[in-house]
């Protein structure tokens, strides 16, 4: 199956909908540090996109909810350390 079609299925949809309810409809990015080194989560509640393992079935345990710029980093930091590892 093409990912574009995938992504239309009933199973994708209800995995993004429980994994965004799970998330409290907020980015799970890992918190930064503010000037005074305290933790910072983005917790944006707009353009959500569901991140998951593409190498695994959907579970429970699989998928976080990111904002589009935390999920383009993510896809940027999974390229540079496939590149390291080649």
């Amino acid at each position: 199956m093409e990912a574009a079609d995938f992504y239309n299925t009933r199973e994708w949809a209800a995995f993004r909908a429980e994994a965004l309810q799970r998330a409290g409809y907020q980015c799970e990015a890992e918190p930064t540090h503010d000037l005074d080194g305290e933790p910072v989560r983005c917790r944006a509640t707009h353009r959500l996109h569901v991140h998951h393992d593409h190498g695994v079935p959907l579970s429970e345990q699989d998928g976080m909810a990111l904002c589009v710029d935390h999920h383009a980093e993510f896809h940027r930091w999974l390229r540079e350390a496939e590149a390291v590892a080649a």
